[in-house]
């Protein structure tokens, strides 16, 4: 970018680089700087540009230049001819530069493809906007198809496979090579350089090994074939096609792909570099990455209706050069295909978990191996030792015993004793020289140390051998989830003995101890007087384990509190007290259980009777339980299940109401503390709109509610009944228990024959019959540009501009319609109704609409998403009424669509004049009264945003009436 002072000389454009200077080049909403170099360089050019800006399409930005600036002129450097046609600004065709610009724009010879095009100069007040379009060759848009493969040990395809893989796509920006200013424009050695950068977000369609095109399914949670073939895929329309197009993640990793099936990459640009990588870390467990391989298609095949592309004979990966998983789109028409090729054996993965991590600093390195139980007797694999270390705590085999019969249950992780002496591999973690190796049994035990944060071990005592702590071993298969059928994890649980374990069940076994079911994610506090024990906060695991108390000081009181239940459950309302002690005849100590009120009295329980939220157990010789025995102690916390269902119902009855509209409201602290409605209704998968089925059941709202208080909001009633004046507060607090307004709310408790107790919330809304009024609604459409409003903001709030306020005028009119009285109305706009507006508005001034493409009368464009807002109007007399949008007070933002103002609905009801909407207010409006009936009578008025609204504001002021 140059510009011209009153001196009469261009210079470049810089980045501003002190606080004081303001010049250089700003995105918009939010205001952050665009990317600048010094130098840059397009790949296979040798001009070196200096002082570039680069800007993403669909950003707008804001050139600032300093404060004495005449005149500018802009240069898109680098534009690759064999993908875009010259650039256009204000419908002005941007030209290659003449030999005087050339001499600013920086050194160099021929450019090849690579070619720069000037935006000519121009005072900065005569064109204060540019409006700047690259225009793609659309057969020089390329498809990159990766598919992944599966065989097995012989090296045969494994056709079908219930595997699910993952993959990371890197590309480039179609060769460009930054430099930075240190960086020699002379030899053109390249300082900095990204070409290759993990795709983000990136959109990619799915192809079954049929050919078929496929669509994620929900419920399976996996990808499904569709009717369509893979070559309708570009012919398709917006919705379909978006339904069967995927994202990459932000750092370029694509999920769940199935053995067989090809992802394909549309859309890149001629001379884009692409890399795919499977990363070790991200490999299936079960399978083993053996390489990458690249066919190359039949030349005829570049006639297909898709895109194809191709790659060069070189490629980089590997030292050895065996991986072929990098290559460039060229302008070439051969199609090629990228493999990735597993190979499929066992995978077993071990977790170790120690019971006291939270007491000590790490422990003494422990070794695993894999069995073979195929025979009948545990055999060692060979070469399946490996090392747990303080600072890597699981261990993963892939193993290639597939063919001969075996299953994954026929192997098995154990943790083992060693002798000799152990040498681990830093790497692997594989470990040699050990003398012997025995493994040790589930329950088993052995002897570890546990060290401080010195390095000391806990466990020495003075004038005797320190031979450790002893654990017992635990193994527990974890749950299959995701993981396919020919692995599995488990979990290697270390439990010091001595200790007293704290846990969570689900309510309804606190007298047999047997059959418990484990709660995970409720939180708790261990304190000893006001000092938190060993850390702030203790949370439940899968197992229900909460913690395992190992202290010191043995002796003294400990207060246990729950401060957040597990989703859908009720916690603990009462911190419990326990008591640690010595007797005289035994070193163990004794734990005394009781209220907070009466420390003293050792019952066993809490008091009443009735709430027995906790338990005390302790091992009994009588009845040995293998998960008590190993503790001195076990306190076990039970929780109520509990269910939350709002109901919509007829007032005075309790029969359900259906189609009742609402939105659920979080309430959030202003900037004072004080309470207030959220501005955005709470979503689920962009919905907000909840609405009553025909058991009058509102969606959502439900025991999955995280704690906090909301306000919901009937938006539109029923047909025929009123609307609810006043939001209905509701109030899920950290511990499940859940408040409402005593006139809708009802709590029971309920014991199920599978005898767990739950808690039943039921919200009943009533809603009163409607008196008969008159009924009419205000419509306001308006067309957004979607590159500054859904693609610029993370926020649901500012997508759709719901915020801009549209002022409407209601006139009552007499005989000789004459206003005779007249009020206001207000609205926003929140309702995205894209995928189904199919409307037409008639051109004017140099402004159209066509097939949700909006262009304005300077030549600029923009995808309109399409947003509505509804205004049901209340009225009290019959009669004829006049609404008409006061234009002027969103002017700045949205331009009135001349034209626009139509009447729908009611037949005969209404009509268009000028800019204005006529109704004739009728007995028949009177059934109208609630409810989306597409016939009401309708005023509808249509906005588009202009080229202006990001550089202007609105403020707005809204007063209501407050029924008491």
């Amino acid at each position: 970018i140059f510009y011209k002072d009153k001196t009469d000389t261009w210079y470049p454009l810089t980045e501003a680089t002190t606080a004081t200077e303001k010049f250089g080049v700003y995105y918009l909403n939010p205001k952050r700087k665009a990317d600048f170099y010094a130098r840059y360089k397009p790949t296979n050019s040798s001009t070196i540009y200096q002082n570039v800006f680069f800007l993403y399409p669909g950003k707008d930005v804001s050139i600032v230049f300093p404060d004495d600036t005449i005149e500018y002129f802009i240069v898109e450097c680098g534009v690759n001819t064999d993908v875009y046609n010259p650039p256009v600004y204000n419908s002005i065709t941007a030209e290659e530069p003449d030999s005087e610009i050339k001499k600013l724009i920086g050194e160099g010879g021929d450019d090849g493809t690579y070619k720069q095009y000037v935006i000519a100069q121009q005072r900065v007040s005569d064109r204060p906007t540019v409006a700047l379009t690259n225009i793609v060759d659309t057969g020089k848009l390329k498809t990159l198809t990766v598919t992944k493969k599966v065989y097995d040990s012989k090296g045969n395809e494994v056709p079908e496979d219930d595997a699910k893989f993952s993959f990371r796509l890197y590309l480039s920006d179609a060769g460009s090579v930054r430099l930075d200013e240190s960086s020699d424009p002379e030899s053109g050695e390249v300082v900095a350089s990204d070409e290759l950068k993990l795709a983000y977000r990136h959109g990619y369609y799915v192809v079954s090994p049929n050919g078929k095109l496929c669509q994620w399914d929900v419920e399976t949670q996996g990808f499904t074939e569709t009717e369509h073939d893979q070559t309708e895929y570009a012919a398709l329309g917006d919705d379909e096609k978006n339904r069967l197009t995927f994202e990459s993640s932000i750092n370029g990793r694509i999920d769940n792909i199935p053995a067989g099936y090809s992802v394909k990459i549309p859309n890149l640009m001629v001379g884009t570099y692409f890399m795919v990588e499977e990363r070790e870390a991200d490999n299936t467990l079960g399978y083993e990455l053996i390489g990458y391989e690249c066919v190359l298609k039949p030349d005829d095949l570049h006639d297909t209706p898709e895109p194809s592309y191709t790659v060069t004979a070189e490629y980089y990966g590997k030292s050895n050069g065996e991986w072929q998983n990098y290559g460039i789109i060229d302008k070439m028409k051969t199609q090629s295909e990228l493999l990735i090729k597993n190979k499929k054996g066992f995978g077993l993965q071990a977790e170790k978990v120690w019971s006291d991590t939270d007491y000590v600093a790490e422990h003494e390195t422990v070794y695993f191996a894999v069995y073979d139980n195929s025979s009948g007797t545990e055999v060692l694999v060979p070469d399946t030792v490996r090392a747990i270390t303080p600072d890597h705590m699981s261990v993963q085999y892939y193993i290639d015993d597939v063919l001969d019969g075996k299953t994954i249950e026929n192997y098995v992780i154990r943790e083992v004793r060693l002798t000799g002496t152990p040498t681990v591999d830093t790497d692997t973690f594989a470990v040699t020289g050990y003398d012997s190796i025995t493994p040790i049994s589930n329950n088993g035990t052995s002897h570890l140390k546990a060290l401080d944060g010195e390095g000391n071990s806990l466990s020495a005592k003075e004038g005797s051998e320190d031979t450790g702590f002893q654990y017992f071993v635990e193994y527990t298969k974890a749950p299959q989830g995701k993981l396919p059928s020919n692995s599995k994890k488990e979990i290697v649980t270390n439990t010091r003995e001595g200790g007293i374990a704290i846990r969570l069940f689900q309510w309804g076994t606190q007298d047999s101890g047997l059959d418990q079911v484990p709660i995970d994610n409720g939180v708790f506090t261990l304190k000893k007087g006001d000092t938190n024990v060993a850390k702030e906060k203790y949370t439940s695991d899968t197992n229900g384990l909460v913690t395992v108390l190992y202290t010191p000081s043995e002796d003294g009181t400990y207060d246990l509190k729950e401060s957040l239940s597990p989703r859908s459950f009720i916690g603990m309302p009462e911190g419990i007290t326990f008591r640690l002690g010595q007797t005289s005849n035994s070193e163990a100590p004794v734990v005394i259980l009781s209220q907070p009120s009466d420390i003293a009295e050792n019952s066993g329980e809490l008091k009443p009777v009735s709430e027995r939220w906790a338990v005390l157990r302790v091992p009994d010789v009588e009845k040995p339980d293998p998960a008590i025995d190993k503790y001195v102690s076990v306190i076990d916390i039970y929780n109520k299940p509990f269910t939350l269902q709002v109901v919509k119902k007829k007032a005075n009855a309790q029969e359900p109401l259906a189609d009742a509209h609402f939105q659920l409201y979080k309430v959030r602290p202003d900037n004072e503390g004080n309470e207030m409605k959220d501005y955005v209704p709470v979503n689920w998968d962009g919905v907000s709109d909840l609405v009553s089925g025909a058991d009058g059941v509102i969606p959502h709202i439900d025991e999955e509610l995280i704690p906090m208080k909301y306000y919901l909001t009937e938006t539109r009633a029923p047909r025929k009944y009123n609307k609810l004046t006043e939001d209905v507060e509701l109030t899920v607090n950290e511990l499940g228990e859940i408040t409402c307004d005593e006139r809708y709310m009802e709590r029971e408790e309920v014991l199920g024959e599978d005898n767990v107790l739950r808690v039943i919330f039921t919200i009943s809304i009533p809603n009163t019959p409607a008196n008969v009024e008159y009924y009419f609604d205000i419509e306001k459409l308006i067309l957004v540009d979607q590159n500054a409003h859904e693609t610029a903001h993370d926020d649901d709030r500012y997508a759709g501009d719901p915020y801009q306020k549209f002022v409407f005028l209601v006139e009552k009119l007499d005989s000789n319609m004459q206003t005779e009285s007249q009020f206001f109305v207000t609205m926003n706009c929140t309702d995205d109704i894209t995928d189904t507006y199919t409307g037409t508005l008639k051109s004017y001034g140099g402004k159209s609409y066509d097939n949700k493409i909006v262009t304005c009368a300077d030549g600029y464009k923009y995808p309109a998403a399409v947003w509505k807002g509804l205004q049901t109007i209340k009225v009290s007399e019959k009669g004829t009424y006049r609404i008409t949008e006061v234009v002027g007070w969103s002017g700045t933002d949205y331009e009135f669509w001349e034209g626009s103002n139509v009447y729908h609905g009611f037949d005969g009801g209404g009509y268009s004049e000028g800019d204005s909407v006529i109704l004739d207010v009728t007995n028949a409006n009177a059934n109208y009264a609630s409810g989306n009936s597409s016939d009401r009578p309708t005023a509808s008025f249509t906005n588009s945003e202009t080229e202006y609204a990001y550089l202007s504001s609105q403020a707005y002021a809204e007063n209501i009436i407050k029924k008491n």
